[in-house]
């Protein structure tokens, strides 16, 4: 926990994004055809721009890659939906 706290200190002081959203649920949210069930832990908002985080999530290394394969969804349908919920660009 500690660890992860730190992580969050150092990156707020490097970062022009601010929290604006904690615990956000997204029920019955459509993506075409299919349903959005889940909670985002946190969304951070910068001028007209949102980003999603996740602490679960942990190391990014191999994201856009994990998109491809479809392994790594939860971060990109999440910040899809942020973004229509809250009219902000991902």
């Amino acid at each position: 926990m500690i660890f992860l706290l730190n992580n969050i200190v150092e990156e707020n002081s490097k970062s022009k994004f601010l929290p604006k959203y904690i615990e956000v649920n997204f029920d019955n949210l459509k993506i075409g055809k299919y349903s959005l069930i889940g909670k985002a832990d946190r969304i951070d908002e910068f001028d007209e721009y949102l980003r999603v985080l996740d602490y679960k999530t942990g190391n990014t290394v191999g994201l856009l890659k994990g998109l491809y394969y479809g392994e790594k969804l939860q971060l990109f349908l999440y910040q899809k939906v942020a973004s229509e919920k809250f009219g902000k660009k991902p």
